[in-house]
């Protein structure tokens, strides 16, 4: 490739067909960077061409025309227009419907990819809603197609070094061993889905760049962290132990029932039915979005009988103080208790902990897969039909029992004030 500098004498000078037989590409100095005129090996034509390179990283020639029509600068001007396009990032290769998808941004796409997911659940959403505005907030105003699996790989390697740093400094809420891995995997595994959901509406949209990371996947442990069964004792005293009335209960009504954070932060007064010793959820607040019915053990109807004679402060049983009205969470209380006891545990391993209690207490499958709100095929109902509330009763009482057992509880005190006591 040969650089000259053109003038009309310069570009007369060029012999068509080059001698070399072959087709040989000049292209020009100074003042006119990225026009060049190509010469055919084989016939008497002079073409002027551009090229630049995309944001993509992709190279582009377009045909200006012919030498002999156009002069230097009007074979200048179409190219600078041409290479504004392509500094610009539009493809001059794709069509018109193509340059339209071209143009679509990772912030659209992810609206796209929204709309179309109406089946998703609210927490899901929430969820992806947080990915996209915290990890992949660089990329948000760029065309889709202009990310390229260096930028993915590089962004990769940032998330999980940047939320391994926040957490070790203490700037992230709650969770045990956050290292910024499955972050980083979640984050990246958004990005392929909405790849692929432009993919499918654009057929010119290139390999997903997320190709790169096939053996970098950050190897995930299926998580079995828990209470062991010989710390329980020295768990039950710390949770006693906690400062906030409030938090204590909730940490105890969370090792007793195995419900969910959120489920068990939010319940209501309206969910409790303590004359029948039942507590019903209902759909909109359950991951499953079915209405989760729970038989109250003698320790989950004391403490709620005792958080009921304390007096009725709103419509929550956990109230709290922000803006939801309730305790939304008790990992803080559970950050206490690992300072008392070194046993450092999340929300949902105390969920964990109560499942492995209740394996250990001789209920069959479907009472606890009922008793943790888990689907029974292809509706939770389905179960009820086999079990009845009664038999769910006296499973629910068996796994009480063995957690009092493993916790040291020699007798069922009476209301939560001397449950704390």
């Amino acid at each position: 490739m040969a650089m000259i500098k053109l003038t009309k004498a310069t570009v007369e000078r060029l012999r068509a067909p080059d001698p070399s037989g072959k087709q040989t590409l000049y292209w020009a100095e100074g003042d006119y960077r990225g026009l060049g005129i190509l010469v055919s090996g084989v016939a008497a034509t002079k073409t002027w061409v551009c090229q630049a390179k995309l944001k993509s990283g992709k190279t582009r020639r377009v045909t200006i025309g012919p030498a002999t029509v156009l002069m230097i600068e009007e074979a200048w001007q179409q190219a600078r227009d041409a290479l504004a396009e392509m500094y610009q990032g539009r493809d001059p290769k794709l069509s018109k419907q193509q340059r339209t998808n071209a143009a679509v941004t990772v912030r659209e796409v992810f609206a796209a990819y929204l709309a179309a997911s109406s089946n998703q659940r609210p927490k899901t959403r929430e969820m992806y809603r947080y990915a996209a505005d915290t990890h992949l907030a660089p990329w948000l105003d760029l065309p889709l197609r202009d990310v390229t699996h260096e930028m993915v790989e590089a962004r990769f390697r940032a998330i999980t070094a940047d939320v391994a740093k926040r957490a070790c400094a203490g700037q992230i809420k709650g969770g045990v061993n956050v290292d910024g891995r499955t972050t980083a995997n979640g984050a990246m595994r958004l990005f392929r889905a909405l790849w692929n959901h432009q993919a499918e509406r654009d057929p010119s949209l290139p390999r997903n760049p997320t190709w790169v990371l096939r053996r970098q996947w950050h190897d995930i442990q299926r998580r079995s962290r828990r209470v062991e069964s010989e710390r329980l004792p020295d768990f039950y005293d710390a949770a006693r132990r906690l400062p906030s009335e409030i938090q204590r209960d909730l940490v105890l009504f969370a090792l007793f029932t195995g419900m969910r954070e959120r489920e068990a932060a939010g319940l209501t007064w309206s969910e409790v039915d303590l004359a029948q010793r039942v507590i019903r959820v209902p759909a909109s607040r359950m991951k499953a979005d079915r209405e989760f019915v729970l038989p109250m053990s003698d320790v989950a109807h004391s403490l709620l009988v005792g958080r009921r004679a304390y007096g009725r402060d709103g419509d929550y049983v956990f109230p709290g103080h922000g803006a939801l009205g309730y305790c939304q969470s008790f990992t803080f209380a559970l950050k206490q208790i690992a300072e008392m006891t070194e046993i450092k545990i999340s929300p949902h391993d105390l969920r964990r902990t109560f499942a492995s209690v209740a394996a250990m207490s001789a209920i069959s499958p479907l009472a606890l897969k009922l008793l943790l709100a888990h689907s029974t095929k292809s509706d939770v109902t389905e179960g009820y039909e086999l079990m009845s509330l009664s038999e769910l009763q006296l499973n629910a009482q068996k796994v009480a029992d063995k957690l009092k057992e493993l916790c040291g509880i020699e007798s069922l005190p009476e209301g939560v004030a001397r449950m704390g006591a």
